[in-house]
C-alpha cells in the first residue's frame, strides 16, 4: 500500500551493483545506500572499488565490497553466493559493468569480440540466473540491466560490437521479465545515452561534440542522472513495470 512519497521501499533491502568502481556503478551504490539499502559493491578495480566503499553513506558496516572479473561465469556465480550466505537474502540486482572497446570493423578479432561479448552480455546473464533463484524463495525481485541506445540505433564511433551485445539485453531482460514475473520478480532495461564518465572520455573532443549536437538537451548526463532511474525501477514505485525499456538519453532517440 502506498504510504508516502519519501518511502521508496529501499530501506532494508539488499542490493548488488556491479560495476561500482566509478562512474554509474558507483553514483547508483551512493544513492542506493542513501535510500537504506545495503550494498554489495562489485568491480575488478580493487582500488577505485575501496574509493567508492568510502563515499557510501549511513553505517560503512552495512555494506560489503567484492573484487570481481564478471567475465568469469564462476565470479558472477560467487557474487550472488556470498550475498545470500552475508545477508541471508538478495533483492536487487543492478547490472551495470560494461566495457566499451572502439575498435573499426575490419580489426574486430575473435578476442575482442569475446571479451566485449563476456563483460557486457554474458555477466548479465549469468549474474541474473543466479540471482532469480535467491529472489524466487522470497517471491520478490528487482532486475536491472543495463543496455544503450546504440542497442536502438546502432551506436556511435566505431561500437557495432558493444552496441551489438547491448541489443541482446534488451532481449534477455523481456526473456527474464516473463519468466519470473510469477515469482514476483520485474526486470527492466535502462538505456542511457552519452553519460559524463571514462567511456565518452576516450572520445576525441571534436567527435564527442559532434555526438552531443545530436542531443536535444545538448549535454551529457551526470552519472547521478541514470543512478536516479536505477532506483525507480528498484522501488515499489515501478512495482508494476517489467519487461521495460528505461531510454535515458537527453532526446537523443525518441520512440
Amino acid at each position: 500500500m502506498f504510504n508516502g512519497l519519501l518511502d521508496l521501499g529501499i530501506e532494508g533491502r539488499v542490493a548488488i551493483i556491479t560495476g561500482a568502481g566509478r562512474g554509474v556503478g558507483r553514483a547508483t551504490a551512493r544513492v542506493f545506500a542513501a535510500a537504506g539499502a545495503k550494498v554489495v559493491a562489485v568491480d575488478i578495480d580493487a582500488d577505485e572499488l575501496n574509493n567508492t566503499m568510502s563515499q557510501l553513506p549511513n553505517n560503512p558496516d552495512l555494506h560489503l565490497p567484492l573484487v570481481k572479473d564478471l567475465a568469469r561465469v564462476e565470479e558472477c556465480e560467487d557474487v550472488v553466493r556470498v550475498t545470500e550466505s552475508t545477508y541471508g537474502r538478495l533483492d536487487i540486482l543492478v547490472n551495470i559493468a560494461a566495457i566499451i572497446l572502439r575498435i573499426p570493423l575490419d580489426r574486430v578479432d575473435e578476442t575482442s569480440w569475446q571479451r566485449i561479448h563476456d563483460v557486457n552480455l554474458k555477466s548479465q546473464f549469468f549474474l541474473a540466473r543466479a540471482a532469480v533463484e535467491v529472489m524466487k524463495k522470497a517471491k520478490y525481485g528487482r532486475i536491472i540491466n543495463f543496455s544503450s541506445q546504440g542497442a536502438h540505433s546502432g551506436g556511435f564511433d566505431n561500437s557495432i560490437v558493444y552496441n551489438t551485445f547491448k541489443g541482446a539485453v534488451l532481449t534477455l531482460t523481456r526473456g527474464l521479465a516473463r519468466q519470473y514475473a510469477a515469482d514476483g520478480i520485474c526486470v527492466n532495461t535502462i538505456a542511457p545515452g552519452p553519460v559524463d564518465t571514462r567511456m565518452m572520455a576516450n572520445l576525441p573532443p571534436e567527435r564527442l561534440q559532434e555526438f552531443l549536437n545530436l542531443v536535444p538537451l545538448k549535454r551529457m548526463a551526470e552519472p547521478e542522472e541514470i543512478a536516479l532511474c536505477a532506483l525507480f525501477l528498484a522501488s515499489k514505485w515501478a512495482s508494476y513495470i517489467t519487461g521495460a525499456v528505461l531510454d535515458v538519453n537527453g532526446g537523443l532517440y525518441m520512440r
